[in-house]
């Protein structure tokens, strides 16, 4: 139904006819149906001239003028029930707003028609309770507020007779509402807490009159509904593997958190001394899994026996929780002599149940450029060293590496029993000293690294000269490599060619020494 509105300025009052003698007509409540209609009840005037009543919207402008809908008519005394739903032109909805009303009777068997008179504009006209909610996401709770229920001048909730309770609903996955609090007497907002994730509620509050007519009336509101998606930190977060790759430069993080249903973000730290840890990786508000992988790259495994844990957070403050920490299996590989290398790990660090046992494989490359592998030990901690005697000659490639396969006790709680792959250590029997010929600064090779490839590497020394003979870098960090900058003026240098001097130790202590040229690409 389409109602025309009708401007009233305030302080101007419209009445469509001198109104008679015909009392002014109660409401007894104004209640939310559904998100679009609204039921009306309002007391049988006790005049027996009134054919009926028109029940009147009413708006207030921006300037606080009151706006009338031209009224509904509803034929007959004793018909005191609207069910009212704006369905044309400007939809308020029940379910965004308060909605007000009046109702007036009026006796058509006179000229012109009698009508009972307004409450004084000074009272605010009857009006739906408009329940709006706010969702803590960070502690489970939900905040209820609605406008009071007291607007009725001469109604049941009349402030001189009635006092105002209010009674909270709750339905949970579309079952029935039911009641969750005590009355709240005077009182417009409810704080429900210890709500969880995966569930939807549903909540409705209904006004109840306390007076001494005891007519006992109620008006319910509006619903609101939403989906729990809490974020609250989970209850553990273990970090159940750290193992290496092939490659010697990346150690992948295995870890599960509890069945928490929220977004969480995770700060990878590592360290190398177990003490000094710094962030090498975050992934930001992700969505839960109970499972989750992160490769970390550009490590150098055969140096560091790295230390990791993780640290996880939630979209809201103080929900921190850190995993254990784990420390990844280095393996050592020392030449003793031609037919003899001693092999030396650490433990495994961090599993729930320990570790279990250790198998200690040894690779060499066939003549087809296939790694060929023997377990040639199984042990258990704390034994962590193996004497390996071995009378065949090294691989195609002048190599024998080992690698350590570790595994985690059976008793573990979580039933994963991790596997946990160490570096590979390689024992070469001739040492072996490989350079680049160019590199880009400002390109896709910005460093220039030498590699030396043999067993006991103790030391090591990198110089690089201009064609000028000036020293314009040195190292004895093997992993620094010369990024083309001049060590004094910290310039990077001319494009052209430049002398290169490595010096290194073999097996026997013994100083090896390479050089040559490398060019500088701008």
């Amino acid at each position: 139904m389409k109602f025309l509105k009708q401007l009233f300025i305030l302080g101007i009052f419209w009445a469509p006819a001198a109104f008679a003698q015909i009392p002014t007509v109660s409401i007894d409540s104004v209640t939310v149906l559904n998100d679009r209609q609204v039921s009306i009840n309002w007391q049988v005037s006790p005049n027996t001239t009134v054919d009926g009543y028109y029940v009147y919207r009413i708006y207030q402008n921006n300037l606080g003028q009151m706006i009338f809908d031209a009224p509904i008519t509803i034929n007959g005394r004793n018909n005191n029930h609207l069910v009212y739903e704006d369905n044309f032109g400007q939809i308020d909805l029940p379910s965004e707003k308060s909605l007000r009303f009046w109702v007036t009777a009026f006796d058509k068997d006179v000229n012109p028609i009698a009508q009972s008179g307004f409450d004084t504009l000074a009272v605010k006209p009857h009006q739906t309770i408009f329940l709006n909610q706010t969702v803590d996401q960070c502690n489970g709770t939900v905040y209820l507020k609605w406008n009071a229920y007291s607007d009725n001048h001469n109604g049941f909730f009349n402030s001189l007779i009635a006092q105002e309770s209010y009674e909270i609903y709750e339905s949970q996955n579309g079952g029935a509402f039911k009641k969750i609090n005590v009355e709240l007497n005077n009182q417009n907002s409810y704080k429900r807490s210890g709500l969880m994730s995966g569930i939807v509620y549903r909540y409705k509050v209904i006004a109840r009159s306390n007076d001494v007519m005891n007519i006992g009336a109620s008006s319910t509101s509006n619903e609101k509904s939403f989906t729990g998606t809490f974020s609250v930190a989970p209850s553990y977060v273990y970090l159940y593997n750290a193992t290496t790759a092939a490659n010697n430069r990346t150690i992948t993080l295995y870890w599960m958190t509890d069945t928490s249903s929220c977004r969480l973000t995770y700060s990878i730290l590592m360290s190398e001394d177990s003490i000094n840890f710094k962030e090498v990786a975050r992934i930001d508000s992700q969505t839960y899994t109970r499972f989750n992988v992160k490769p970390i790259d550009n490590l150098l495994t055969e140096r560091y026996a790295y230390y990791f844990k993780i640290v996880t957070t939630t979209a809201c403050p103080d929900t921190i929780d850190t995993s254990n920490v784990v420390r990844v299996v280095r393996l050592k590989a020392e030449y003793v002599n031609p037919t003899t290398n001693k092999i030396s790990w650490n433990n495994y660090e961090g599993w729930a149940a320990g570790t279990g046992f250790f198998e200690l494989y040894r690779v060499k490359k066939d003549s087809a450029g296939i790694d060929i592998k023997d377990l040639i030990a199984t042990v258990v901690p704390p034994t962590n060293s193996f004497t390996d005697i071995d009378l065949t000659p090294p691989g195609i490639d002048n190599a024998t590496y080992y690698y350590m396969k570790t595994t985690e006790d059976v008793n573990d709680p979580f039933n994963i029993q991790s596997v946990s792959l160490s570096n590979r250590a390689y024992v070469y029997k001739e040492i072996k000293i490989i350079a680049p010929e160019v590199f880009t600064p400002n390109g896709l090779t910005p460093v220039f690294r030498p590699r030396v490839l043999t067993t006991n590497n103790n030391k090591f020394s990198l110089r690089v000269f201009n064609r000028w003979g000036k020293l314009v870098f040195e190292t004895t960090d093997e992993v620094l490599g010369w990024d083309g900058k001049d060590k004094d003026s910290h310039d990077v240098c001319t494009p052209g060619a430049y002398v290169y001097v490595v010096e290194s130790t073999d097996a026997l202590g013994a100083i090896i020494r390479k050089s040559g040229t490398v060019a500088l690409i701008d």
